[in-house]
């Protein structure tokens, strides 16, 4: 509890003190400002172009010669590589992605 015998300012009245400084001196002129303070709203954040970093042709090793092909076919080529080593996250995905691509329906016959 506060000692009653310290005096206290006024509740209506502006206390200078501890991180109060007076009002004159509250506020920088425009003038005296850091300039980088407006830099920041200012500033424009460029977004990556995903679906142009996914339509890139990769270049890619292939029996000694240098190969461009779309990146999914990399994906896929991978996926399938490791499938066929016996990794079994891998054979479901690649079955996964045959399925959406209907590599898997069954073929009629005529």
């Amino acid at each position: 509890m506060a000692d009653s015998s310290t005096p206290r300012p006024p509740r209506g009245k502006y206390a200078v003190g501890y991180k109060k400084p007076p009002k004159e001196h509250q506020f920088k002129p425009k003038h005296l400002r850091d300039v980088t303070q407006g830099t920041f709203r200012q500033r424009k954040v460029k977004s990556l172009d995903l679906s142009g970093i996914f339509d890139r042709p990769l270049r890619v090793n292939r029996g000694g010669t240098t190969v461009s092909i779309h990146p999914h076919e990399a994906q896929l080529t991978s996926l399938a590589k490791r499938a066929l080593k016996g990794e079994p996250r891998a054979t479901k995905l690649f079955l996964k992605h045959c399925g959406a691509a209907g590599l898997l329906d069954p073929v009629i016959s005529e």
